[in-house]
């Protein structure tokens, strides 16, 4: 991805919650931030600190919508929803 590619991308890009209903162990935690990251038009994705049930990701809303992270967090096998974008 050239820097252009990549600022335009990080310009549009929204932050949003998804609320983990289950209990995660770290190597859990890891691999559903491994797995979310592949796709395209995701920015960043991580566990809040000390709140390990909230994932805050930041994508690009012309690349990938809300409810394609929420279901590729759900093909992992856990159960999620959408508490909103920040």
């Amino acid at each position: 991805m050239s820097v252009t590619t990549m600022r335009s991308s990080t310009d549009r890009a929204v932050e949003l919650i998804v609320h983990i209903n289950e209990a995660l162990d770290e190597e859990r935690r890891n691999g559903l931030v491994e797995k979310i990251s592949e796709d395209a038009g995701i920015v960043s994705v991580e566990f809040t600190p000390l709140r390990h049930h909230l994932v805050r990701v930041r994508y690009d809303r012309k690349e990938v919508q809300s409810m394609d992270i929420l279901n590729k967090i759900k093909d992992q096998n856990v159960n999620a929803q959408l508490v909103g974008p920040i």
